[in-house]
């Protein structure tokens, strides 16, 4: 099922704090995060994605990852 987040809850040894909910979907919920790491640039603030946990959401998980990954790359690739 989904994992409860509530406002205010730290992810990754706090450096993400849950700021409030974007959004949800059939596999996750997204949450506006502000960013302990990046508090003086642009990117204060970003997205955080919780899959649900059954193992079949994992795998799509690992595919969105992958996708993405290749979306960065390609940019990367294409600006260079």
């Amino acid at each position: 099922g989904y994992h409860p987040i509530t406002i205010g809850d730290r992810f990754n040894f706090c450096r993400y704090t849950v700021v409030e909910k974007l959004g949800w979907g059939h596999f996750s919920t997204v949450w506006l995060c502000h960013d302990k790491q990046n508090r003086n640039s642009k990117h204060e603030y970003v997205a955080l994605k919780v899959q649900k946990s059954a193992a079949h959401y994992r795998e799509a998980a690992i595919d969105e990852i992958d996708l993405l990954n290749t979306v960065v790359n390609a940019t990367k690739t294409k600006t260079n």
